[in-house]
């Protein structure tokens, strides 16, 4: 409900004809078949296989950021303790891979001159300045550039939970950013506590570790597909910070009797 009032969704799916909306069907569609399929444990399961590689297929044509969604899956059937977890991930990476090969093989025969342009500046210092040189050159840009992105992304989050207070009073966006963060954070890792392989919590984490490395910033646009999750993970963190207060509050009221 949040998300689907949210100005920011109500703004790209009303004003822009962009991927953002199809790749939240999609990956949607993925992350709730391929959660069932890495429960599954039967290796029979050519249904649910049969979705999952046509949802990542969908996900990753759709916008190549998909490819976060297929990383998380591989990680999560790692983790798995199931006895058919290797066929299972013998049979998603090859899959993949087939049609992901077969689409770089037609890529390689119709050439284009935007070929592997935006992967070769992925590793650039700064695309914009060439002169810089390469991130493997010159490491500590690593951490440069994920302290950068992490904090451009956590004022993103923080204006597209409270765009009409920010628009308001702009001063709050420091001290907003930060409890977004510590929130969404905590949320997190209180669901990562429940459910070590959830395919949601390795997508999330593996998606925004990829736009944070990503050089282009394009605003609020990279963060749509993943704010359904970032209202998830605030307001688990938000319960629990309110529970731990209201906690605390009865504690110091039952004292108060003696």
């Amino acid at each position: 409900v949040f998300f689907a009032l949210s100005r920011i969704f109500i703004f790209y799916s009303t004003n822009y004809i962009l991927s953002d909306i199809p790749y939240i069907l999609f990956t949607s569609f993925t992350l709730f078949v391929a959660s069932r399929y890495i429960e599954e444990s039967s290796s029979s399961s050519a249904k649910e296989g049969f979705l999952v590689f046509f949802g990542l297929i969908l996900s990753y044509f759709t916008r190549y950021i998909g490819i976060a969604l297929f990383l998380a899956l591989v990680i999560a059937l790692l983790l798995v303790d199931k006895k058919t977890k290797f066929k299972k991930i013998i049979f998603v990476v090859g899959s993949f891979f087939l049609v992901f090969a077969i689409w770089n093989l037609l890529k390689f025969l119709i050439p284009s001159p935007h070929q592997n342009y935006h992967f070769k500046q992925l590793f650039l210092i700064d695309p914009y300045a060439l002169y810089k040189g390469s991130l493997f050159a010159h490491p500590k840009y690593f951490i440069f550039r994920f302290i950068e992105g992490a904090n451009y992304y956590a004022d993103i989050i923080a204006q597209s939970l409270f765009f009409f207070l920010l628009n308001k009073w702009y001063f709050l966006k420091e001290s907003l950013s930060l409890i977004t963060l510590c929130l969404v954070l905590l949320g997190l890792w209180l669901k990562f506590r429940e459910n070590k392989i959830c395919l949601l919590n390795l997508y999330f984490l593996s998606y925004f570790f990829v736009i944070i490395f990503w050089p282009f910033k394009e605003g609020q646009r990279f963060i749509i597909p993943i704010l359904p999750i970032v209202f998830f993970y605030f307001f688990i963190g938000l319960r629990k910070i309110c529970s731990f207060f209201l906690r605390k509050i009865n504690y110091f009221c039952f004292l108060s009797l003696f």
